[in-house]
């Protein structure tokens, strides 16, 4: 049987990323990021989130220096130059918001070495955010006609 391997986004993207201390941000919309804090070794420093991003940088008071790149970064970097001042390395330019195929395949061989490999119908996306269907609720039923009843 095949066996699949689930590599987080943000953690596929801080591989392509150089610095000791890596951030990726990427714009989650509603005025959020979703982000996380990795070393150089792809090992994560901050459990991923989805966050605000002022709460987000304020909260990496433990890090003298970080390198900070992604959508989310490119959006908010008045506000990391703000909260990180001169501790931000900031990497914003094409295709730093997205994984490579290279991050993806080594820190997917970095899981499977370590036993991440699961059958297919065992993996179950892992969200940082509740969907907007979750957030209100089940919908009112509809009479006949198609309308809120």
């Amino acid at each position: 049987a095949r066996r699949i391997v689930p590599v987080p986004t943000l953690a596929a993207l801080a591989l392509r990323a150089e610095g000791e201390v890596r951030v990726p941000m990427l714009d989650a919309r509603k005025r959020q990021v979703y982000a996380g804090v990795y070393a150089a070794d792809g090992a994560s420093l901050v459990p991923d989130r989805a966050s605000d991003p002022l709460q987000f940088l304020r909260s990496l008071d433990a890090f003298p220096q970080l390198t900070l790149f992604g959508s989310g970064a490119s959006l908010y970097r008045n506000e990391i130059e703000r909260v990180l001042g001169d501790r931000a390395r900031l990497r914003i330019g094409e295709g730093e918001g997205w994984p490579s195929a290279r991050s993806v395949g080594l820190l997917g061989e970095r899981l499977a070495r370590a036993g991440h490999a699961a059958a297919p119908q065992e993996v179950e996306l892992r969200y940082l955010r509740a969907s907007q269907a979750e957030l209100e609720g089940p919908a009112a039923p509809l009479d006949t006609h198609g309308r809120n009843a």
